[in-house]
């Protein structure tokens, strides 16, 4: 089985100061194999922070002025997935605009960030996952989310496990 750590928009330090420590021992203690940053990471810390714990894959969001790339696919266990912040999808996380992005680029799953909402669905045979915001911080249209990440389990089946703090 292999299990994967999801995180985005951690916005730090511009609007936060650090990913909850509570997310990095959840991580270690699941033993992720890989963590997979959705963008607007800001700073290189945060990085740094979650190689301390397992490889690490991230795209550029919005805000970031990190060397990052915007978007990559990878094909982990026979599935095909596309990391990206979609912020190039309007309005905000449109699972309609985002499910014929995902067929153009012939994936099974879609990681993504931007809307700082926590949401796993599964649409037209695609599986899209956003982690939500990190750090619970202030988005565009959201005044305050909830601090989130998740795990994604990839084996015969697909599985989601969300963290959550208020």
């Amino acid at each position: 089985m292999m299990r994967i750590g999801i995180i985005s928009d951690t916005h730090i330090p511009s609007r936060a100061a650090e990913i909850p420590k509570e997310f990095l021992e959840w991580f270690k203690e699941n033993r992720v194999d890989l963590i997979l940053h959705a963008g607007d990471v800001n700073d290189e810390i945060v990085l740094k922070d979650l190689e301390k714990i397992a490889e690490v894959k991230a795209v550029k969001g919005n805000t970031d002025y990190l060397d990052l790339p915007k978007e990559l696919i990878l094909e982990i266990k026979g599935k095909r997935i596309l990391l990206f912040h979609s912020d190039n999808i309007y309005p905000r996380g449109d699972i309609n605009k985002m499910l014929d992005y995902a067929k153009e680029k012939m994936v099974d799953i879609v990681v993504y960030g931007h809307t700082h909402l926590p949401l796993f669905t599964y649409v037209n045979g695609i599986y899209f996952l956003n982690p939500g915001s990190a750090t619970g911080v202030r988005s565009g249209e959201i005044k305050r989310s909830v601090k989130s990440v998740a795990i994604l389990y990839l084996e015969n089946k697909i599985k989601v496990e969300f963290n959550i703090l208020d």
